[in-house]
């Protein structure tokens, strides 16, 4: 405390420090979130590049399931095996071509926001451009990928 029994850290550093505070309590509730959608099966840890191709085949073998409107079976995927893959592409992207790489994040959690609804309609669209866009994004990286037909 300093004089007249004020605190030495000003009103806005003080209201900066509780909304970081919020933000962390929040990213630790939110993986807790996306750790229950997955039932336990959440990817640990950054994906290395030489995996960057599972990823996107993650992608592609969770389409059947995208198309019979099954979204528990596809929250199972992508929360298991290719949400912190797209976290890891999306970073070293960042490095050569941040729109891409911004774009890769919009992607991601427009497919997020489908699941968490359960809008099956708006998961396949979601889902569709979310492909295309990982694809561009492995491209632009010179990582290999695997064909896909879905």
């Amino acid at each position: 405390m300093s004089e007249g029994g004020r605190s030495r850290f000003s009103g806005r550093a003080l209201v900066s420090a509780k909304i970081a505070a919020v933000l962390a309590l929040l990213a630790v509730a939110m993986g807790g979130v996306a750790l229950l959608r997955a039932g336990g099966q959440q990817q640990a840890g950054p994906v290395q590049p030489e995996d960057y191709g599972r990823v996107y085949e993650a992608l592609c073998d969770a389409g059947p399931a995208v198309r019979a409107g099954n979204p528990t079976q596809v929250g199972d995927a992508f929360y298991g095996e290719v949400h912190a893959g797209l976290h890891s592409i999306a970073e070293e992207l960042a490095e050569v071509d941040r729109p891409l790489a911004a774009d890769l994040l919009r992607s991601k959690n427009a497919v997020e926001r489908a699941l968490d609804s359960s809008n099956v309609g708006r998961l396949a669209s979601h889902w569709d451009e979310l492909l295309r866009v990982s694809q561009m994004a492995l491209e632009s990286l010179g990582a290999p990928y695997p064909l896909c037909s879905i």
